[in-house]
């Protein structure tokens, strides 16, 4: 993973930029119920299911325009199965743990299905990442 942080730094364009910033910004304000609404479905099923509980947020380290930076998404998995995943330099492969449906929440089923785990990555977008 050292040979891709030291890649020359690429620069992004400020139209580029500025269309990232108000693409985002609109694509959390229209989705805000939703990531709410997941927030708080999250929240009732810690309550009923003790595997279920932990953060929820999961941060995942990626790689991007030749520097580190760390992605944000909702968590999927029971946090043991997070424990027990197999990592390579500091990385969590995560693919192989979303293969065994028993790795992940009732919920993180159905945000994995729909793909709205990734709808906190508009953060991302809009921090630049």
């Amino acid at each position: 993973m050292d040979e891709l942080i030291n890649l020359p730094k690429i620069k992004t364009p400020l139209a580029k930029r500025i269309f990232d910033i108000f693409g985002s910004v609109f694509a959390l304000i229209l989705f805000s119920p939703v990531i709410l609404l997941i927030i708080i479905s999250m929240m009732i099923e810690q309550v009923f299911f003790p595997s279920a509980r932990g953060p929820i947020f999961y941060y995942e380290t990626r790689i991007s325009f030749g520097e580190e930076f760390k992605i944000i998404k909702f968590r999927i998995f029971k946090i043991s199965a997070l424990k027990t995943a197999p990592q390579e330099e500091g990385c969590l492969h995560t693919k192989e743990l979303e293969k065994n449906k028993i790795n992940l929440t009732y919920l993180g089923r159905f945000l994995r299905r729909t793909y709205l785990d990734e709808l906190p990555q508009f953060f991302n977008i809009l921090k630049g990442r």
